[in-house]
């Protein structure tokens, strides 16, 4: 008896040593050894497995709850479905699959899992199943990385702006083509991949091709050139090909090489070419541009016929045998080689006037009064270059642009703005004097209401007197608006802070009886705290203008309401008025609706002011506007207003 405990447990202890050198053996492949005990649900999990996936030895208990814990749920399946299989064919179905792991850090661990039943019982179900899981995440990542490169490889070649093919360097056969190089040759993808690079090209560039061959074999590749190729049709189209020389696994000699069609650039080629004489034919014909040449010492070498024109002299007059001081003021030359020479400090003079400038690599621009031959003067801007051969400076190049009518339109312009200015002027005066002459009236009636308040105190518990007051009060504001844009207009000062909501409320309050008397129900849906910034006698006239507008175009077959909502979007504050009323015919009247004096409904108060006010308003604090209307249904208006910063 003491002999067989014996030899159980020199045998248990041989299967734990040779259980050890597997562990051993599967840790240094980065594996992890499992023993799973089907019919007990027991199984041993080594400690390189649960180390693959993050956990110490006894962080993870050895059940099969534990992995299938962390396994991507989808890949449990996967697993389920192998392990059927191979159950089912009693282990002819190989138990192999590739599944994902959720590491303890949270990262992703891809597992080679590989498995067989050692031991079945009579009814050839699994008692025992041996495997092991082999870490392929690095090769995961490496195969990923690489479906990338093909995928961004393949887009490129698809999607190539230039035609690319790649071609046997011995015979010249197309093996491969995108798309673009199709397009270009008229071939079909099959009908070019049965011909060669040499079956497109004309004859006469064979000898040029051999010698690019040549190039690439030398150096592995050949530098950009110009060629043809000959499309289906049998037309020509001309190309600028690249290559490089490798080898496929094979070792194959093959080309890539990246053709493109530039017929474009020859074409635009041509245009600038055209472009070219076109301009010098214009130099040739300008009458307001004239164009002088001299050599470095000043004589004049050419002209063209603009500046013939422009100075009244013949070519013959001055070409070899005249400079540039011939049509200049003396005055004027003297002036500016003071100005010069006091600059530079260096005495300039005679023809380094003109061009001192330019001799030291700087542009200049600047007016000079042009002499004609017959004595009378224009006013020119002369802008000088210098002419160089390499690096050497052989002569100067003088364009003179006659400034007549610019100068002649520059005194109407300063003209008119002296009126505008005097104009502005009267119109501040005035708004001054209406300003003062308001308050004064203002002032008046809060008196009076005053001493009827005081005379009679009972009586301001009506709601009429009421109002009256709140009325007497919104003009007060009004005026005090009026006072506040005459002094905004005379200072730099003009934006402030505003409280939509308390601006809204006023407005509201101070038209309450005419919005009574059109059954006009308003309701809003402004947040305290919404802050815009602008003018306030602007933002109180916009306000004032969209919610009497809503009383007064009310519909009377339905009962009205007018609803105002803002929310700030973006940096603005983005205010709506929706109504119901007898709305507007946007096909007929939508381009002119912000329009001056335009009114779309008989009503005895329209004066088509409102809209166009309410406008150039919101334009003027940095705000829009738009309307959506549908006649006999009502109108909603959307501004927009930047909020307080």
């Amino acid at each position: 008896m003491q002999a067989d405990v014996t030899a159980q447990k020199e045998a248990a202890g041989k299967l734990e040593a040779q259980r050890w050198l597997y562990e051993q053996i599967l840790e240094q492949t980065m594996a992890g050894y499992w023993d799973w005990y089907v019919k007990d649900n027991t199984e041993y999990l080594s400690p390189g497995f649960k180390k693959m996936f993050g956990y110490k030895d006894y962080e993870m208990e050895n059940t099969p709850e534990a992995w299938q814990e962390i396994i991507f749920e989808e890949d449990l399946e996967k697993v389920f479905r192998v392990y059927e299989d191979h159950i089912s064919s009693r282990g002819k179905s190989p138990y192999y699959a590739e599944v994902r792991y959720h590491h303890k850090d949270g990262s992703t661990v891809w597992v080679i899992c590989t498995g067989k039943v050692i031991e079945w019982d009579e009814d050839w179900q699994p008692v025992r199943i041996v495997g092991a899981h082999v870490n392929i995440t690095k090769l995961k990542e490496q195969q990923q990385k690489l479906t990338y490169q093909q995928n961004l490889l393949g887009a490129l070649f698809k999607l190539s702006p230039i035609g690319i093919a790649l071609t046997d360097f011995e015979t010249g056969s197309f093996i491969d083509a995108n798309e673009k190089l199709i397009e270009y040759s008229g071939f079909s993808k099959d009908e070019l991949l049965g011909l060669t690079n040499q079956d497109l090209t004309p004859p006469e560039y064979t000898g040029n091709e051999s010698r690019i061959n040549k190039v690439m074999k030398a150096r592995g590749a050949f530098a950009p050139y110009e060629k043809e190729y000959i499309r289906k049709d049998g037309s020509r189209y001309p190309v600028q090909m690249r290559g490089k020389l490798i080898e496929d696994l094979n070792g194959r000699s093959l080309v890539w090489s990246f053709i493109e069609d530039i017929s474009e650039r020859k074409a635009q080629r041509l245009k600038l070419e055209e472009a070219l004489a076109n301009l010098q034919a214009t130099l040739d014909a300008s009458t307001q541009v004239g164009t002088v040449a001299t050599n470095n010492s000043g004589t004049i070498t050419w002209v063209n016929s603009g500046a013939e024109r422009m100075l009244g002299y013949t070519e013959t007059e001055l070409v070899n045998h005249a400079s540039p001081a011939l049509f200049h003021l003396q005055e004027e030359i003297e002036a500016r080689a003071l100005a010069l020479s006091e600059q530079y400090g260096e005495t300039v003079e005679g023809f380094e006037t003109f061009v001192f400038k330019a001799r030291k690599g700087m542009a200049e621009s600047i007016q000079w009064t042009i002499k004609r031959k017959d004595g009378s003067i224009f006013p020119s801007i002369v802008s000088v270059t210098a002419i160089h051969r390499q690096d050497e400076i052989i002569g100067f190049l003088g364009v003179l642009t006659d400034i007549s009518e610019q100068k002649k339109t520059e005194s109407e312009m300063r003209s008119l703005l002296q009126i505008t200015e005097s104009q502005n002027e009267r119109l501040k005066n005035f708004a001054h004097i209406a300003s003062h002459n308001l308050r004064s009236h203002a002032v008046g009636i809060s008196g009076l209401l005053e001493l009827w308040q005081e005379k009679e105190p009972g009586i301001f518990d009506e709601e009429i007197p009421q109002m009256l007051l709140k009325a007497a009060e919104n003009l007060d504001d009004t005026i005090e608006d009026l006072t506040e844009v005459v002094k905004i207009n005379l200072s730099d000062s003009f934006f402030e802070i505003l409280p939509l909501k308390k601006l809204l409320k006023k407005n509201i309050d101070s038209v309450s009886v005419q919005t009574r008397r059109s059954g006009l129900t308003i309701n809003t849906d402004v947040p305290d705290d919404l802050m815009v910034q602008g003018n306030p006698a602007y933002l109180n006239s916009v306000l004032l203008n969209l919610i009497t507008n809503a009383a007064k175009y009310s519909s009377p077959e339905r009962d009205s309401y007018l609803t105002i909502k803002a929310s700030a979007k973006n940096g603005y504050a983005c205010i709506t008025f929706e109504d119901n009323g007898l709305g507007i015919d946007l096909k007929r009247h939508g381009h002119k609706i912000f329009g001056m004096y335009k009114t779309f409904h008989k009503h005895p108060d329209s004066r088509g002011v409102g809209l166009f006010l309410a406008k150039s308003q919101l334009e003027n604090m940095g705000g829009t506007i738009r309307v959506e209307s549908e006649a006999g249904k009502g109108t909603t208006f959307t501004i927009n207003l930047p909020l307080a910063e």
